[in-house]
């Protein structure tokens, strides 16, 4: 399904075009949004990018923290959005892009919010 979506909203030269990226989660119900802060009642997520490039997500959960998925490695639960590229996660690619949607209470956050690994920010 994303596949598609993305083949479907993809028009321009580049495959990761930040552009694409915010197109696809705004079919999804996303708005942008002016920055990662917290919000009661909303879902957000970031969108990493490196020179307007995509690169990767991350989704905030009801706690406030965030949640990113790092490939194969285990999926990672992090304070600050920053925290990913010290750890060598994000070398390049900074969170660029915020989108918000009204949380309609059915996205399961169980295991994210119990069960992944916390990434913490050096000081």
């Amino acid at each position: 399904m994303l596949f598609v979506t993305l083949i479907t909203l993809y028009q321009g030269d580049n495959p990761h075009d930040l552009d694409c990226y915010v197109a696809l989660f705004e079919t999804w119900g996303f708005l942008r949004c002016a920055d990662a802060q917290y919000e009661e009642g909303f879902l957000k997520i970031a969108l990493y990018a490196d020179n307007r490039s995509f690169q990767h997500v991350a989704k905030q959960l009801r706690d406030g923290t965030w949640s990113s998925k790092a490939g194969r490695l285990h999926d990672l639960r992090h304070h600050e959005l920053e925290a990913l590229h010290p750890a060598g996660i994000m070398r390049n690619a900074r969170p660029t892009v915020f989108m918000k949607k009204h949380d309609d209470g059915n996205d399961p956050q169980d295991l994210e919010l119990r069960g992944l690994i916390v990434v913490e920010q050096s000081p």
